[in-house]
């Protein structure tokens, strides 16, 4: 999560939008399913989304690439008939 967050950090689009190095906390929370870790990017005002998602979309990258399992959410569209409610 940390070398994610130094990638960032270094990539044009995002490193003027980053204040700081990620903070990770470690192991927030345990279930039976996952592993929740807790970690902190500090951006400027108005880019928390922009590099938020940049930053989740890398490190599902990264997990995926080191072989982690990362939560898989399925959802299944139904068309409707004509005429049905």
């Amino acid at each position: 999560m940390r070398a994610v967050g130094a990638e960032l950090r270094t990539d044009p689009d995002f490193s003027m939008r980053i204040t700081a190095d990620a903070e990770i906390m470690g192991v927030d929370q345990l279930s039976e399913s996952a592993v929740i870790l807790k970690g902190r990017l500090r951006t400027q005002a108005g880019a928390r989304g922009p590099v938020k998602n940049e930053y989740l979309r890398r490190i599902k990258r990264a997990f995926d690439e080191a072989g982690l399992p990362t939560p898989l959410t399925t959802i299944k569209l139904q068309r409707d008939e004509p005429g049905a409610a």
